[in-house]
Parts: structure tokens; C-alpha cells; sequence
């Protein structure tokens, strides 16, 4: 048994070492020799590398030394040249007699586990000196690494003596190509890396440079090699590594590797050599959905470990990513894209389509010469098929060679019907805007969601759409029933994906067909055009109801109204009122709803707040248990109320008495004692504005009423010394990021209140906006203008738009001076951030000092974004305290605001673009009513809320006892609330304050 137990653990031992999955990492020793040579991962002394030299060339004169000699491998580096006095291997070549005629030296190693796989890499640390050009008759010295395949150089990445400065590589495809920007490095060490990225592929780093490539393997080992490097070309290495990085492996299922996956558990593996991966660095998510909760793990905290989940539902198409961290930090992702669907579903091919006027093949073989199949059949214009952009030069027309449809061959998954046919997987491309095809089948009968098989390549989306033809359709005068939409994320013209037929508000749709029945597929506006390969009937009987025509939608800001509006529709079952749930900003309003309609289709409405923000959640079931869910965040407030721009920030004006060195010009300062009124503001000003040529006046609009070219400005053509309106330092702004230290800076980043002396501009960030929404008195002034940017009189012209504040870091903040509406109001900023969630951008009131350097302010809140979406995506964002409830300003004519940028806003990150900022009334509180209902052990009492108020519950065992406050305060949002409260025998009374 002991014998038995001896092989066996021999076994396992050399199992271990060929496995290209093990770590292997060898570094040189110090002690001189050539056998050992260094040492592996576990500190075991080995033979690292097999040495074969070659003796360099001979004159014949023997001038230096015996003639071909010269050459030599050494452990370490004993002159301490190569790689100082740390532990190397060391090539040298010596030149014995004359240029040229150095020897070489190779030192290879085999792989000790085995070819390289995907995801595995080879690494070594590497130094050199010198190589001697061509002379003599010889080509010049080289030096580098080559990975072998066999004996043979694979990949291999090396300069040459009198080359070009910078290094070069071969592999199967390229020959001395630069491998990079990389300058000759003398005796300076960099590690070079390369990578196998799938079957003959890879990726490669050395130092600065890096390249990809591929390669004709298996690859086996690797070579350091000095060839007649000539004296001086002494080459050094150490830390050869042989490892897969971490890894996900063997995704199942895997729609790049088959269709039609009817399964309900996606698997894949974790390699993560010399760093184990715990539980909780694992991630899955598919369809947007975070499932890593419910995933199954083998072998979590090693360094292997294999993954399940089972909870896929049949008849999905999915589309996700696995994310992995292992316990070194190293990170790792991989796309997923499967499909659960069944290869029993009805398909019919996009080539497939009528021929002849009408005439259709219910089963169509896959053959080229059989009377039951498309093959070269010819589709009739107008009847069969519409494709006015046929071009029999530029377009590929396979399959159906004489028709006008383009049809080539589809990059597509393969799929078992056509490899068994031997004939290739074909689709219809070039199928433009407008393009029509129509398909003509006995369908079977039934219910089903519609999925095509589509591609796009020109980014975005793209779509079209699936109608009936009711009647004509043998005829040019066809009558259409619309269907539904196709519309997906462009990928590229061979990454098809299976996109399913909805409606306009992408709800699933469920299509009753029952025999002859003919289809047309018409190409949408977007995307410019789609590639077809196939559609697919998956049964659709569980088709979850339909939310559709939701208004407000939040696909503009300032949707202004008093109503939301909905529809619920099925068509394969019934939706009762009470299984139709809505929620407003967390509150339960189903109560609140009105309905017209029927159980198959009802309009739904509910009333809402006006000047309100709100996020609904829309709720339906039907009566077979299927549900949908819609959420959609809006606002609806008034364009009308009172706004002004962030750019439009107060400035000052010279009185006369100060000079260009102190006025305060520069941008460093200037004070009402240097000849300075500052606190200065226009109260209505009007959009102007142009991002054009500074010196052509014809293409700017002057408006005496407008912040556009203060300081100065364009006025400055006529005035050199730019004396004029600029915004002071510590006066009017106080701006420590001051762009005016760089002319530069400022002529790109400062573009809305600047002069032509750029030395006089206040130096504040302003750039054009990018907002989707624009303001409607923008709007206007681009269509009522004096000139166009041409020149010409009339309009409209874009370059009156809206600027943005930018560059707007900590210790930053601009006044606002205007004679504001009297009034209470709420403060929403437009607001935008791209490098992290911004917080503390605060509002103040300058309660003294305005137009001086001494100013007194009060804060009033704060402005916070904890997920901005981008440097120009902007967010309507309220004004909060510190409990994060909305702030009351009270305003009365002429008040002075402070914007103060975020504490932790710095160019690396956390800071914010400010738009415009709104006031929006506070609505006067109206009368209400609480109710109370025994629900279960609880009392439930129910408070009407309304916007920009706070309520506040309160109990007392006796109507003269002591109040006490329930619970936490709550902030009106519009609807009702509801406060639980546990029920007890003790009688008790409830009251709620407002304010």
C-alpha cells in the first residue's frame, strides 16, 4: 500500500507540473555557476536555462585573442554592469577579431507546464548595452527574446546594432515592425510581457511600447539571445514568469459558440493563479440585474473556482458581464450574451422572402437545387420587396443572385440546420431606410413575442418595424396593420443580437397569428440601416401587460401639469383596477387613481402637484399573474418661473481713477478705493452670445442688456487698455484656479466673458453648454437676430447658446446681484459633474459688504449630485439643508446670492458645471385632513402631503396631556403618506402639524 500511495503522489506531482494552468517563476542565484542557474517559485535551486553558444567570426589575424572565441553565459552579473548588483543572468558576445564578428549566445527554457494557453503570459526583466552594426560582410548584432514554437522563433521582439533608435518584432503576420514609441534604452532595465489572447493571438508589453499580434504555435518556450552583439553588448535578465492571469473561463451558455440554449444555469470558471478569490469578489449581472446573491460557488477562497446560476428564465435573451477580484486586488471582466430559446421554434430566414408577385415556400429546404427553396428565386418591386437603393456594382447579391435585394453572407453563430446542409448562414444587408420586404407563410397558430436576429454597425440605434399586410398583397396597393418595433444598440454588422417586437415604450409585445398570413419588415429611420438573418416565433402567452403613453416622461425637464397619464393593455389576458399599483416619490397612490377603458386596455390617470420632482413606480398585473414594472422620474415645474444663468455672475466698473497696474485688470484684485464699483449686475439680461472669430464684428451681436463679452469684451477693439466691466477678485468672484496665468487656458476655457487683452479677463472657466434642454428665450434669440454667421440677415443662428460656469474648484464662488421676485422659494440648480458625486456646492445671502472686499454671508443650503453622468449631462438638483430637506429663501428686490464651489471639488475629480439656477414658489400650505385605518396589529394613519412643506405626527394618551412627537418629520412630496403605529388597548390621539 505504501508503494501504491508513493506512485501515486508521483502521479498527482507530474499531473501538477504540466498543467498550464500552475505558476511558474524563476530568478537568477547569486552563487557563480551555470548549474543550478537560479531557483522557482518554492526557492528550489534548478536548471532555469539550457545555454547553447556559438563562437564568433575569425579574420585570420588573431588580433584579439584566440580566434573564435568571445562568447559566454554567466550567473550573475559578476562587473555589476547588467542590472547593478542584483541577481541576473548575463550573455556577452566579444568581437575577438574585428567588428562583426562577435559570437552568440542563446538561452532557452521549456515551459514546464506545457504550450501556453489563453490568458497565460510570459514575463522576464531585461537590460542591455550596445550591438555592433553590419560590417565585414556580416549583418548587425541582435538582441532580445523570441517565444519558440519548437525550435522556431514564434514571437520575437529585439533591436539591431546601427538600427533605428527604437525596437522592432516579427511574428506571423509582421516583419521589423516597430513595436513602438520606445527610444533606445542603454543599460536601463524594463520588463517585457506578452500575452495569449485567444487561438494565435496575443498582446504584448515592453517597457513603453505595446503591440498585438499573431503568432503560429503551439508556443513552447523562449529564447534570450544575444547574436553577434559584438563587445559591449552585454545583455542582462532576471524574474522569468510563466503564469495565466487571472481568468474567467469556459462561459456556458455562449451565443458566439451556439444558439438556442433552452437551459435554466449559466456555469463559468475562475483561474486565479498565486491569489485565491473569495465569495464576495465574485459579481454576475445580467439584463441590468445584480444576481450575485444567488450564485453557486465551488472551491471560493482558492485559487480555483467554479460558478453556477440557476435561476435563467427559458425564452430570454440575455446580456450581461462577470466581474472578478481576487484577493490581490487584481480585477478581471468578461461580457456575457446567451440565449434561452428552443431549437423547436418557428424561424424563418431574412433572404427567405415572397418571389413572383405573392408566391411563397411554407417549408423551405436549405438546397441549391430544389424546387422548395428561395434559391435564386426573383422578388417583384412593390409587390414583394422595396429597394430603391439597389446596386448590383457595390452590394453583394448571393442566394437570390438576380434579385435587387443585397444578400451576402452572415458572420452569424453558426446553426446545425445549414452546417448539415453544407451550405452558408446568408443575410440581407444593405436594407436602407424605407427598404421593404415581405414575408408570406401558413403560420402556425398561436400567441408569440417576435424576436429577429439583427445587426448594426453605425453606433447608436437602430430599428424597424413589423406590420401585417391586411390586403393587395399579391398587388402594388397593399394595405398595412402595424405591429410593433424592432430597435436595438448598434454592436457592429456582424454582431447579431436577438431583439425582441415592442411597443414604442419598449413593452414586449404578444402577436396573434393563425395560418396564411403575410408579414413585411419594413428598415427604421435610426441607425441608418439594418442586417438580417433570421426571425423567430418563442411562444407568448406569458406576455406581462403593457405600460405605455406615460406623460409626464422625463424626456425633457419642466413638463408642466397637474396629471399623469398612462395606459395598461394586454393582449393575451385581463388587468383588474386594483392590480394596477402606482407609488409617487415612495408613497402608495393607487387609492388616487382614476380609470376609463376596459380590462384589456384602461387609461389611467392621477392627479398631481404642480412645481414638483417626482418618480413614480407603475405597477400591473394580469390575471394570469404576470407583471410589469415601469419607473420614470420627472418634474413639474414651470419654465416661467424666475431663473438666471451661472455665467451671468456680477462684475464691476472703473470710475476713472485706477490704472493698469492696480485696478485689479489682471485679475488679482481691485477695491472700491482703487477706483472700483463693484456688486454690479444687468437684472434682465437677454442670451447673446457667439463662439466665432473675436475680430469680425459682423457676426456678433452687441446687446448693451447681456453679460456676453464683460469684462469689456468685444468693446475692447475700440478701447486697448480694456478698461471696462470685469468681475473684481474678492469683490465680485473669487476664483483661486485664476485662468488668466495662461493665455491659453483662457481663450478655450473661458468663452463667454472674456477680452480680446486677455491680461484684463476675470479668468472664470465658461464654456459652451452641451444641455439637451434649452432654455425657450434661447431659443428665440436664435431665430431673431440681426445677422447670421455667414453675414446674411436672419437666423436662426446656434452659436447664441447657453454657457456653462466650469472649472469650478474648492475655494471658488461667484455673486449673483438681482432685484429678485418677492416671495418664499424653493432653489433648483441645473447642475452637471463627470468625476465623482459632488456635495456642499452651497447658496448663501451676502447679508453685507456688497460691491466690497468685505462681504458678510449667511448659507442657505447646498446643491449635491451623489451620481453624476457626465461633465455635460446636466440634473435639475434642489437646494437642501443638512437634513437633506428643501430649503425656504426669502427674497424681497435687490438681494445679493453666493455660488460656492464643493469643499472637495479639485481638476482631479468631485466637481460641478453650474447651468442656471430657478426659484420655485412655495406653495401656501392648504387645509388637510388625516384618517386612521386598523390594518393587521397596526394603526395606519394616513397624512395628505403637499410639496415644499414638512409635517410633522404627534400623540398624546389625553387631549390636556403633553404631546410627543412620532416618528421623524416628514417632507410633502404631493401625496399621501401613510405612518404605521402599533395598535394598543390604551386609548390615545393622534394630531399633525404642518409648515
Amino acid at each position: 500500500m505504501k508503494r501504491i500511495a508513493l506512485i501515486l503522489i508521483g502521479v498527482i506531482s507530474v499531473i501538477r507540473l504540466a498543467s498550464a494552468s500552475n505558476y511558474f517563476s524563476y530568478t537568477a542565484t547569486g552563487s557563480p555557476g551555470s548549474n543550478p542557474d537560479g531557483t522557482d517559485q518554492t526557492s528550489t535551486p534548478l536548471q532555469v536555462w539550457t545555454v547553447i553558444t556559438t563562437p564568433g567570426g575569425t579574420n585570420g589575424m588573431g588580433d584579439s585573442g584566440a580566434d573564435g572565441s568571445g562568447v559566454g553565459f554567466y550567473n550573475p552579473d559578476g562587473n555589476g554592469d547588467i542590472g547593478g548588483n542584483v541577481n541576473a543572468w548575463q550573455e556577452y558576445s566579444y568581437q575577438n577579431d574585428g567588428t562583426a564578428l562577435g559570437g552568440s549566445v542563446d538561452a532557452t527554457n521549456d515551459f514546464a507546464g506545457g504550450p501556453l494557453t489563453t490568458a497565460q503570459t510570459v514575463s522576464i526583466n531585461f537590460v542591455m548595452r550596445a550591438t555592433d552594426p553590419a560590417a565585414n560582410g556580416f549583418p548587425a548584432g541582435r538582441v532580445g527574446i523570441s517565444l519558440l514554437n519548437g525550435t522556431n522563433a514564434a514571437i520575437t521582439f529585439f533591436i539591431f546594432g546601427g538600427g533605428p533608435g527604437y525596437y522592432l518584432y516579427n511574428d506571423a503576420a509582421k516583419t521589423n515592425a516597430d513595436a513602438g514609441p520606445m527610444g533606445y534604452q542603454y543599460q536601463s532595465p524594463f520588463n517585457i510581457a506578452i500575452t495569449v489572447t485567444g487561438p494565435n493571438t496575443y498582446t504584448a508589453i515592453a517597457g513603453s511600447d505595446s503591440w498585438s499580434g499573431t503568432f503560429n504555435g503551439p508556443l513552447t518556450g523562449i529564447d534570450v539571445f544575444n547574436h553577434a552583439g559584438g563587445n559591449g553588448s552585454d545583455v542582462g535578465f532576471n524574474n522569468l514568469t510563466i503564469a495565466p492571469e487571472l481568468a474567467i473561463n469556459n462561459i456556458t451558455p455562449n451565443d458566439n459558440t451556439a444558439l438556442f440554449n433552452a437551459t435554466n444555469t449559466l456555469k463559468f470558471s475562475i483561474n486565479s493563479p498565486a491569489s485565491p478569490v473569495s465569495a464576495s469578489g465574485i459579481q454576475l449581472v445580467l439584463n441590468g440585474t445584480n444576481v450575485s446573491s444567488n450564485l453557486v460557488l465551488v472551491g471560493a477562497g482558492t485559487e480555483s473556482v467554479n460558478v453556477s446560476y440557476t435561476n435563467l428564465l427559458l425564452n430570454q435573451s440575455y446580456t450581461g458581464q462577470i466581474i472578478v477580484t481576487n484577493q490581490a486586488g487584481s480585477v478581471v471582466t468578461a461580457p456575457v450574451q446567451f440565449d434561452t430559446f428552443s431549437t423547436s421554434y418557428y424561424t424563418w430566414e431574412a433572404e427567405d422572402f415572397d418571389f413572383n408577385g405573392g408566391q411563397f415556400i411554407n417549408n423551405p429546404v436549405i438546397s441549391t437545387n430544389s424546387v422548395n427553396s428561395y434559391y435564386n428565386t426573383v422578388g417583384v418591386s412593390n409587390i414583394d420587396e422595396y429597394v430603391p437603393n439597389y446596386n448590383p456594382t457595390n452590394q453583394p447579391h448571393l442566394w437570390r443572385t438576380n434579385d435587387e435585394v443585397s444578400i451576402a453572407l452572415a458572420g452569424d453563430t453558426s446553426r446545425a440546420q445549414f452546417t448539415a446542409a453544407g451550405i452558408p448562414d446568408y443575410l440581407v444587408g444593405f436594407f436602407n431606410p424605407g427598404n421593404w420586404l415581405n414575408y408570406t407563410r401558413t403560420y402556425p397558430a398561436g400567441v408569440y413575442n417576435i424576436y429577429g436576429r439583427l445587426a448594426n454597425g453605425n453606433g447608436g440605434l437602430a430599428n424597424c418595424s413589423l406590420a401585417e399586410v391586411v390586403s393587395g398583397q399579391t398587388s402594388t396597393s397593399q394595405t398595412l396593420s402595424a405591429l410593433g418595433i424592432f430597435q436595438f444598440a448598434a454592436q457592429g454588422w456582424n454582431s447579431f443580437n436577438f431583439i425582441p417586437l415592442t411597443d414604442a415604450s419598449g413593452n414586449l409585445l404578444a402577436v396573434k397569428l393563425n395560418g396564411l398570413t403575410t408579414l413585411r419588415v419594413t428598415s427604421g429611420p435610426l441607425g441608418g440601416g439594418i442586417n438580417m438573418n433570421f426571425f423567430m416565433l418563442v411562444p407568448g402567452s406569458n406576455t406581462p401587460p403593457a405600460i405605455a403613453n406615460i406623460y409626464p416622461d422625463g424626456l425633457q425637464p419642466f413638463e408642466t401639469t397637474n396629471m399623469l397619464s398612462f395606459t395598461v393593455s394586454s393582449s393575451v389576458s385581463t388587468v383588474s383596477q386594483n392590480n394596477i399599483q402606482v407609488t409617487l416619490n415612495g408613497a402608495n397612490v393607487s387609492s388616487q387613481l382614476t380609470f376609463s377603458g376596459s380590462s384589456t386596455n384602461w387609461a389611467v390617470n392621477l392627479p398631481l402637484a404642480q412645481q414638483g420632482v417626482f418618480t413614480v413606480v407603475i405597477t400591473a398585473t394580469d390575471a394570469a399573474g404576470h407583471v410589469n414594472t415601469h419607473t420614470e422620474t420627472f418634474n413639474t415645474l414651470s419654465i416661467n418661473n424666475y431663473h438666471w444663468m451661472a455665467a451671468d455672475y456680477d462684475f464691476s466698473t472703473n470710475n476713472g481713477t485706477g490704472t493698469l497696474a492696480n485696478n485689479g485688470d489682471d485679475g488679482t484684485g481691485g477695491s472700491v478705493g482703487d477706483g472700483w464699483t463693484g456688486g454690479l449686475f444687468i437684472n434682465n439680461p437677454v442670451p447673446s452670445g457667439d463662439t466665432g472669430d473675436p475680430t469680425d464684428l459682423q457676426t456678433y451681436q452687441f446687446e448693451t442688456n447681456s453679460y456676453f463679452g464683460y469684462p469689456s469684451g468685444w468693446s475692447s477693439f475700440l478701447d486697448p487698455h480694456a478698461f471696462g466691466a470685469v468681475a473684481q477678485q474678492s469683490i465680485d468672484i473669487n476664483w483661486a484656479t485664476n485662468l488668466t496665468q495662461d493665455p491659453g487656458l483662457i481663450v478655450s476655457n473661458s468663452v463667454y466673458r472674456f477680452s480680446s487683452n486677455i491680461s484684463s479677463g476675470d479668468g472664470v472657466g465658461t464654456q459652451v453648454a452641451g444641455d439637451s434642454f434649452l432654455l425657450p428665450e434661447f431659443l428665440a434669440a436664435q431665430t431673431n437676430i440681426l445677422y447670421g454667421t455667414d453675414g446674411s440677415s436672419g437666423g436662426p443662428d446656434t452659436n447664441i447658446c447657453e454657457f456653462n460656469v466650469s472649472y469650478f474648484y474648492s475655494g471658488d464662488w461667484l455673486n449673483y446681484t438681482r432685484n429678485y421676485p418677492a416671495g418664499t422659494f424653493n432653489v433648483w440648480g441645473r447642475l452637471a459633474g463627470g468625476a465623482g458625486a459632488f456635495t456642499n456646492c452651497t447658496l448663501s445671502l451676502v447679508t453685507a459688504g456688497v460691491g466690497t472686499s468685505n462681504q458678510t454671508t449667511q448659507v442657505l443650503g447646498a446643491f449635491s449630485d451623489p451620481a453624476p453622468a457626465g461633465w455635460q449631462t446636466y440634473h435639475l438638483i434642489e437646494l437642501l439643508d443638512a437634513n437633506n430637506n428643501p430649503v425656504s429663501v426669502q427674497l424681497s428686490g435687490r438681494e445679493t446670492l453666493r455660488l460656492t464651489a464643493p469643499n472637495n471639488a479639485t481638476p482631479s475629480g468631485n466637481g460641478v458645471n453650474s447651468l442656471f439656477f430657478m426659484l420655485v414658489p412655495t406653495a401656501s400650505l392648504q387645509p388637510f385632513s388625516i384618517s386612521a385605518s386598523l390594518s393587521g396589529t397596526n394603526i395606519r394613519i394616513s397624512i395628505p402631503t403637499q410639496s415644499g412643506h414638512n409635517y410633522t405626527l404627534w400623540h398624546a394618551a389625553t387631549l390636556t396631556s403633553a404631546w410627543t412627537q412620532v416618528g421623524s418629520t416628514i417632507t410633502g412630496n404631493g401625496s399621501v403618506q401613510t405612518i404605521p403605529e402599533p395598535a394598543s388597548s390604551a386609548q390615545g390621539y393622534y394630531r399633525v402639524t404642518a409648515q
